[in-house]
């Protein structure tokens, strides 16, 4: 018996029961990570912005319940967040902010609790509700918090996708394991994992990390992790975060769309089933 099946079985009769079923409308990227500082919230607002456009927006969630920033990362100033869904006081399509043509937001809001002690009735009130949007956009991407590990769960059940942001940094890489892992056991081998590797030196070095992490997840879980690219660290990332305006929007030389167009399409080619068609276009800042 594999090491995820023994502790899966363990955990079994602890476990709320309660199941999420998987949108059959758009595609759902959860973007985690397993420690904060690896720049996961950066690269969701890009990676929105690179896929969104006017026709065909982008609904991107702020699910970090302890750093809660996208809105000021792309300069909006939403009055309605998702705590206001949690708590009844509104549905989950009127909180969405739609001042941006490409990119849509629900904003996140800091101290909401999704943990441990997170009511079961309001959990479910969650994933209900996020249940109404996925026919109405393509790509929904949800930036869950960093070690988060209940948070993620929630949404992992309700993704198409689990996306894993580790640095090269080696507790970086040690905690991605440690995340991915505890995702496995929870969710079954019945997901698909991948993994961005951020402030890469060179391709090279990022692939050797996605292989060390596929290497131990199909070893001791026998579940693979697929490497969907990296993306360099640039001086644009923290200029575009003072600016309150994504790196991708400022792009004049393109250089940082077409990294971001290489790790989505890399995506689309791991995702199982590979049904997936993007269709992206070029952003620039003119």
């Amino acid at each position: 018996m594999d090491q995820a099946t023994s502790l899966r079985d363990e955990f079994r009769e602890s476990e709320m029961s309660f199941s999420i079923s998987p949108n059959s409308g758009g595609r759902v990227y959860l973007i985690a990570s397993g420690k904060g500082g690896v720049g996961k919230s950066l690269l969701s607002v890009n990676m929105a912005y690179t896929l969104g456009s006017a026709d065909s927006p982008v609904l991107l969630i702020d699910a970090d319940s302890h750093g809660s920033h996208l809105d000021m990362m792309i300069g909006s100033n939403p009055s309605k967040r998702l705590d206001d869904v949690v708590y009844g006081r509104e549905s989950i399509l009127n909180v969405i902010d739609r001042s941006y043509a490409g990119v849509h937001l629900i904003a996140g809001a800091d101290g909401f609790p999704l943990d441990r002690n997170f009511d079961i009735e309001m959990r479910r009130i969650v994933c209900d509700n996020m249940n109404r949007f996925t026919s109405e956009y393509p790509f929904v991407i949800i930036d869950g918090g960093s070690s988060e590990l209940e948070n993620l769960e929630l949404f992992s059940r309700i993704s198409t996708s689990i996306i894993l942001i580790s640095t090269p940094e080696l507790t970086s890489i040690t905690d991605t394991y440690a995340l991915a892992k505890y995702l496995i056991i929870k969710l079954g081998d019945d997901i698909d994992i991948q993994v961005i590797i951020n402030k890469s030196r060179n391709e090279d070095e990022s692939r050797e990390i996605a292989s060390r992490l596929n290497l131990m997840t199909e070893n001791f879980l026998q579940q693979k992790i697929s490497y969907a690219g990296s993306v360099s660290s640039m001086n644009e990332f923290g200029e575009s975060v003072e600016n309150q305006n994504p790196a991708v929007l400022s792009d004049k030389f393109g250089v940082i769309n077409k990294m971001f167009t290489k790790v989505l399409e890399n995506l689309r080619k791991n995702e199982r089933g590979n049904i997936v068609e993007l269709d992206l276009m070029e952003t620039t800042g003119e």
